[in-house]
């Protein structure tokens, strides 16, 4: 039994596989737009979007409404929610400040301790005691005198004080 083809009145030639699609033309397929691989791809099995005019066809209006209204839904909800400005950031310029002073601290502590001491212990215990008191000192400092002590500039202090304690670790092991 010959099978026919949709858009054609004849009879499709060769095999199933070598045939075209039957989709007619109605449909929005062009025989010069669209070879055998293009139609193929188009009518593999690929999930579409909920509100597909496919996935939808033959519900109510209702239906689709309600189908666009929980995409819509879902869609914000899982969206991220806007914030009010953070009055105290990670990575304001405070922070620098908080990162440099106790940096440079921490430096000048371990030098200091370098002219009193000769054990590297001594000098990397005064280096950091230096400049960690110095931080938390600014932040009772900012306690005592109404401002807002902040666990984020204490943070940004103990970072600047490691860094500053390892830099000048490292200049005298390596340069002196």
């Amino acid at each position: 039994m010959a099978v026919r083809d949709r858009r054609h009145s004849e009879p499709a030639q060769g095999k199933k596989s070598d045939r075209k699609c039957a989709l007619s033309s109605a449909d929005g397929y062009d025989d010069k737009r669209y070879t055998k691989v293009h139609l193929a791809h188009r009518m593999a099995r690929v999930p579409e979007p909920l509100t597909s005019p496919t996935i939808l066809k033959g519900c109510t209006p209702f239906r689709r409404t309600l189908a666009a209204s929980l995409a819509l839904a879902v869609s914000l909800l899982a969206s991220p929610r806007a914030q009010a400005a953070d009055p105290d950031p990670w990575f304001g310029r405070d922070k620098a400040m908080h990162f440099s002073v106790s940096f440079a601290l921490a430096g000048d502590g371990y030098a200091g301790a370098a002219g009193a001491s000769k054990r590297t212990s001594v000098r990397l215990v005064a280096g950091a005691g230096i400049a960690f008191s110095a931080g938390i000192a600014k932040e009772v400092c900012d306690r005592s005198s109404g401002g807002d002590a902040s666990w984020r500039d204490l943070t940004w202090d103990a970072v600047g004080t490691a860094t500053g304690t390892l830099v000048a670790w490292l200049v005298d092991r390596y340069l002196f």
